[in-house]
């Protein structure tokens, strides 16, 4: 499958082994998928800078860098920078698609539904396997294509929540990008006397006819006035702060214009120099809001598909992107001003170019992989999930090894150490649920294939030695298979959980 990777400031496609369904999670063959203009164009342009200039950045990597070196010495530490450097990584978290298969333990879904998904796994990639919270259905009539913008709605909803506005109360959006085009709305829809700050006139127009009652642009106006003598002398009742900058002037602005007892809700990014004064005299309140809602980053929530009562937790990730789907398929968002184009996946690295444009730069970019044929779904169970890297013929003289995991102790302690033992072993296969990182890994180990599909290796008469080198808690199960496909197996400690 074609899968988006970023890599020095690039984005390319390229062709990795696809994911096999796994317990917990949905099988999708993705239809559509959206590029997030701030997160992920942020993450391809630091991807593009030197370690040097990453470090000075952020000096915090550097002490980790210098600890590294100190435990594990220079070679080692320069291992583990050149992979990090040098691999690459997907990127992606929010699209649109078709089941074609589902976990153990996974019942709200069958395979033919129509779903959304977001998080980590939810890549730009032909097809992707998606924890059970990170996927909603698709309301009847509702289009692929703004179904695909599902993360940043409930991004934007979360947000609107944090800020809880009641009816009429005054609700500032600083940065009108993606995120703030949808909080407009949807402050507008809650009966939200919505205002919109940002440099840019083409999205303060946008912002304007999607809802926005005062629209400012803080190069030629006093915001801080403006907004005071809007709200009849007293200030916002809420700032929800959308915009993505390293400057801290912006938030500082955004304190200044709040009323006595007021907040402002960090939804974007901001440098965080924070003034006493901008916030004391009228006892503001600062908060956080946690992209998708509560469950974010909690593995409980969205790797084990644990959730939260809904007595108690009335908007989770799950529910917040159920319910934007809800809006969008009523038409109570409008989405026609702000999908701009439209790419086929094999052009994705013309999608990033545009984002990345100096003049014309376009809003959002969705990606197309075409639709599946429906009364075919069970054969897309059965998509290529093995890739040949090198033919050279099997030495029998050598120990084969197929190796199961590819992370960070395989690939700095394992496979150096195989690799001095060369006259002895050979890495034949390696198997990661993640195709790009074990195909990489493949190419640098010289292996014949890659796979994510694990009976692979236990079919292939060719693999003498099975290397588990996974999760603790994935140990047993792969070790049992693995003996009675009569492989010789070495696993790494602990030998279950």
């Amino acid at each position: 499958m074609i899968q988006g990777i970023v890599k020095r400031g690039y984005v390319s496609g390229e062709l990795v082994s696809a994911p096999v369904v796994t317990s917990g999670e949905v099988l999708i063959k993705v239809v559509n998928s959206c590029i997030s203009a701030g997160t992920e164009i942020i993450g391809v342009r630091k991807s593009g800078k030197s370690l040097i200039k990453r470090a000075i950045e952020k000096p915090t990597r550097l002490s980790k860098l210098i600890k590294v070196l100190k435990s594990d010495g220079f070679i080692k530490a320069y291992r583990k920078v050149k992979n990090a450097v040098d691999v690459g990584s997907p990127t992606g978290y929010s699209l649109s698609g078709i089941v074609v298969g589902v976990g153990d333990g996974v019942e709200d879904f069958n395979i033919g539904d129509r779903v959304a998904a977001g998080g980590g796994t939810a890549n730009h990639a032909e097809y992707v396997s998606v924890p059970l919270n990170l996927v909603v259905k698709i309301p009847e009539g509702l289009d692929f294509l703004r179904a695909s913008t599902v993360t940043l709605g409930a991004i934007a909803l979360q947000g609107v929540r944090r800020a809880d506005l009641k009816l009429g109360e005054f609700g500032v959006v600083v940065g009108v990008g993606i995120i703030g085009l949808l909080t407009i709305q949807m402050l507008k829809g809650s009966g939200v006397r919505p205002a919109a700050i940002d440099v840019d006139d083409d999205r303060l127009k946008k912002a304007k006819d999607l809802g926005a009652e005062m629209i400012i642009n803080p190069q030629r106006d006093d915001s801080v006035k403006t907004i005071v003598n809007w709200s009849n002398g007293y200030g916002a009742d809420a700032v929800i702060f959308t915009a993505s900058t390293e400057s801290s002037e912006p938030l500082s602005l955004s304190f200044q214009m709040c009323k006595k007892k007021g907040k402002v809700v960090l939804v974007g990014a901001s440098g965080m120099e924070i003034k006493r004064e901008d916030m004391y005299a009228k006892e503001l309140d600062f908060l956080i809001s946690t992209s998708y809602g509560p469950g974010r980053y909690d593995s409980e929530y969205e790797h084990k598909g644990m959730t939260y009562p809904y007595g108690y937790v009335r908007w989770t990730e799950t529910r917040n992107m159920r319910e934007y789907m809800q809006l969008v398929g009523s038409d109570s968002i409008k989405l026609d001003k702000i999908i701009n184009m439209n790419f086929p996946v094999a052009e994705i690295t013309k999608a990033f170019e545009a984002l990345n444009a100096q003049e014309n730069k376009p809003l959002m970019v969705l990606l197309d992989y075409g639709q599946p044929e429906l009364e075919k779904l069970g054969e897309y169970l059965l998509h290529d999930r093995k890739i040949h890297i090198s033919h050279r013929p099997i030495n029998k003289d050598l120990i084969n090894i197929a190796l199961v995991g590819v992370g960070k102790f395989a690939v700095s302690t394992r496979i150096p150490g195989i690799k001095k033992l060369s006259d002895s072993y050979r890495i034949h296969a390696i198997v990661d649920q993640n195709g790009y990182a074990g195909k990489t890994v493949a190419q640098d180990v010289g292996a014949s294939y890659v796979t994510t599909n694990f009976k692979d290796v236990l079919e292939d008469d060719a693999v003498d030695l099975v290397l588990i080198c996974t999760r603790h808690d994935s140990h047993g199960k792969l070790v049992v298979d693995a003996l009675k496909a009569r492989k010789h197996v070495f696993v790494e400690k602990p030998l279950a959980t």
